[in-house]
């Protein structure tokens, strides 16, 4: 580390020199450019690359039996540019499977293509979708998932239970965007700074995205069993008490997220304190639930189970919070 001294002249300009090993490194002269970026701890980062173009990052496949893999993996890892490439004639079936990858991520197209070369293209930059935005976009669609697999089974809706089923295809593309943004973020320093998050932000956000995918994926279980009862003969006690505890545990989720994007410690110490006081009303559903008819208690507890974890992924979305 090296201590400099500030030093003024003429009127109110202020100067600080830089190494010269340091300039001549980097191949720096007189005229170029450095961008000041000041943090949210009042120091000062010199970028000497601001007048560099934006570098897109290419990746090349060979096709295998894992080629969707492959692709996805690519993504994720925020390469801009995919190209498949082939020693022999790109075959339909090899096509189709390209396509049907495609299709599950956002922002992805096909740019070019000839007998043996498909190029794909990322067209989405992660500084045009906030983070934040994106993040609130799974919250708000996996809460709304989870209380309508709830609504298809009390009310025996079956086609709100599929619907239900076919949003995970959303979620899943969601997720699959919002890890190729922290990830590309990770990668790039300037990147972060653009989009104002912090590498511990970038892996807290990380696990907070995958607790909310958890949640779409107990939803969509709840769904699923919905669709094999088709006798619901619950009681109209047994369906109160399932609709009050998820009622319950949304809201549980709703004000995790509201911590954790406004970065509120008390409102997720609340929602910690809220979890435990649902022990009661988890107590009364399982002794209700053994009043019920066999052939179905073991579906239920199944439901409930689902109910259960997403509690327990909205507590740990509150413990990161807590954890600053």
């Amino acid at each position: 580390m090296e201590v400099r001294k500030i030093q003024k002249t003429g009127g109110n300009t202020y100067l600080i020199s830089l190494p010269k090993e340091w300039v001549s490194r980097l191949g720096l002269k007189q005229g170029d450019h450095l961008a000041l970026i000041e943090k949210k701890d009042g120091t000062i980062v010199l970028d000497p690359r601001y007048d560099e173009r934006e570098v897109h990052r290419e990746a090349v496949i060979t096709p295998n039996s894992n080629i969707a893999i492959d692709i996805t993996a690519k993504y994720l890892s925020g390469y801009d540019i995919i190209k498949i490439k082939s020693a022999n004639r790109i075959s339909s079936e090899l096509r189709d499977t390209i396509i049907k990858t495609k299709e599950r991520l956002i922002g992805i197209e096909i740019v070019e293509e000839s007998a043996n070369e498909i190029i794909l293209n990322c067209l989405i930059s992660p500084d045009i979708v906030p983070i934040d935005k994106t993040l609130r976009r799974i919250h708000l669609l996996t809460l709304r998932m989870h209380e309508e697999a709830i609504k298809s089974f009390i009310e025996r809706d079956f086609e709100l239970a599929k619907n239900v089923i076919e949003r995970d295809d959303e979620v899943d593309k969601l997720y699959f965007l919002f890890v190729r943004e922290i990830r590309s973020a990770l990668q790039d320093p300037r990147l972060a700074d653009k989009i104002g998050v912090t590498p511990i932000k970038c892996l807290d956000y990380r696990m907070v995205v995958k607790s909310l995918e958890n949640i779409g994926d107990a939803a969509v279980k709840i769904a699923r069993i919905t669709l094999e009862l088709a006798n619901n003969k619950l009681s109209n006690m047994m369906q109160q008490y399932i609709i009050n505890l998820s009622q319950h545990i949304s809201e549980l989720q709703d004000k995790a997220m509201q911590a954790l994007l406004k970065e509120d410690l008390i409102l997720a110490i609340n929602v910690m304190d809220k979890r435990k006081t649902l022990t009661d009303i988890i107590e009364n559903v399982n002794n209700e639930l053994m009043k019920e008819e066999s052939d179905i208690r073991v579906k239920i507890d199944s439901i409930l189970d689902g109910i259960e974890r997403i509690s327990d992924y909205s507590v740990d979305i509150a413990e990161f919070v807590i954890r600053h």
